[in-house]
Order: C-alpha cells, then sequence, then structure tokens
C-alpha cells in the first residue's frame, strides 16, 4: 500500500464515521466525497474544505492547523475536476 492509498483509506475512514452520525446535513455530499475517493480519483478543493472541519478534531489531527492538514491530504486533492460528458444531445453527425 502506498502512502497516497494510506491517506486515501484513513479519509475514506473517517469519513464513514461522520456518515454514522444520526443529525449530519450533509451525507450526500459524504457520499459523494467516498465514492469519488473509491473510484481512485481525486477530489476538489471545495469538498476537502466541507470535510477539514471534521478532520480537524481528529486525535491524530489534533495538533495540526488546517494549512498542515491540507498538505498531508495534498496527493488526493486536485484543483479542478471536469465533468465527464457524454455529449448525447450533440447533432453534428446530422449536418454532414
Amino acid at each position: 500500500m502506498t502512502e497516497t492509498d494510506y491517506k486515501r483509506q484513513l479519509l475514506i475512514n473517517y469519513i464513514h464515521i461522520y456518515l454514522s452520525k444520526r443529525n449530519l446535513r450533509m451525507k450526500r455530499v459524504l457520499i459523494g466525497i467516498v465514492n469519488r475517493l473509491k473510484d481512485g480519483k481525486s477530489i476538489s478543493e471545495k469538498q476537502f474544505s466541507s470535510i477539514i472541519k471534521f478532520i480537524e478534531r481528529e486525535l491524530t489531527f489534533l495538533r495540526m492547523n488546517r494549512s498542515e492538514i491540507h498538505s498531508y491530504f495534498r496527493p488526493l486533492i486536485t484543483n479542478i475536476i471536469s465533468k465527464e460528458t457524454d455529449n448525447g444531445n450533440d447533432l453534428t453527425k446530422f449536418f454532414r
């Protein structure tokens, strides 16, 4: 297991703990993050910023500030996530 895989699994485990909370309002966001991580994809800055408030309270990261936590998980974070489109509504083949 590489270091990036370890960090990916660590983040997935923490998110699963957060998903077990009853009154959590952002379960759909967390499920989306977990799905991306399980598929081996990276998460966006915005997705990471939505979970860092939980991560910084974990015992492992209690003595780190947000920038140190961000640097730790940097291999899993990307600046831009491109949306995969199928172009199903493309009519260019009819204009030839």
